[in-house]
């Protein structure tokens, strides 16, 4: 069962003119773990073809709280106003963060490659609902190609309440999932095979290649 797509999807935060000729776009949804870094590293190193391919960067406005990200947004109607106030600049300035970080890093990886290398890109921020629903419905909306995400390593609690966005997402985004688990399949691992990636396969990279 898919979700229905959300009706609007805002103008990019920012982005670079994208080249001619269809791209595959890849989803690279963001928020300010370690994990999520970790995401957008290894999709740099082992996914992205800067010839054919086209990066989108997603910072949903995510609610943090001592419960962890998605237990806060589940719980965010029964917070008072004043909180729930507080909650939205926080996240709003972490996502202000992430994508600055973010563009840091496909900059880097840019001059890595050498030979003036570009890699074509563009970056959202989202505010509001749960992630989970967020990142599908935007997947949905851009046509996603591919979505990459970290894996959060949620409690038995938490999982079992709510479940993962990585989770959720396997389940219900249009097109192959890539969960990105730390210490597993790192970047450059001769494990990596880009070109296996289609649509309609979800893809663990706990999970190394044969």
């Amino acid at each position: 069962m898919q979700t229905e797509p959300h009706e609007d999807v805002p103008d990019p935060v920012r982005s670079t003119p994208v080249y001619e000729g269809p791209r595959r776009k890849i989803v690279i949804a963001l928020d300010s773990s370690r994990h999520s870094k970790h995401a957008l590293s290894w999709a740099l190193d082992n996914l992205l073809d800067v010839d054919t391919d086209h990066i989108i960067l997603l910072s949903v406005g995510i609610f943090h709280d001592r419960l962890g990200d998605v237990m806060a947004a589940a719980l965010g109607p029964v917070y008072d106003a004043d909180r729930m106030e507080s909650i939205s600049k926080q996240a709003e300035q972490y996502a202000s963060k992430i994508l600055d970080e973010a563009t840091n890093v496909i900059n880097e990886h840019a001059e890595y490659l050498g030979q003036n290398a570009k890699i074509s890109h563009e970056i959202y921020a989202l505010k509001g609902g749960d992630p989970r629903d967020v990142i599908v419905d935007f997947c949905h909306e851009r046509a996603a190609d591919v979505l990459v995400l970290g894996s959060r390593g949620l409690g038995t609690f938490q999982r079992t309440i709510l479940g993962s966005v990585s989770e959720h997402c396997v389940h219900h985004a249009p097109c192959p999932v890539v969960v990105v688990r730390e210490g597993m399949l790192g970047p450059n691992s001769a494990h990596a095979h880009p070109h296996r990636i289609r649509r309609g396969r979800n893809v663990d990279s706990s999970q190394r290649e044969e």
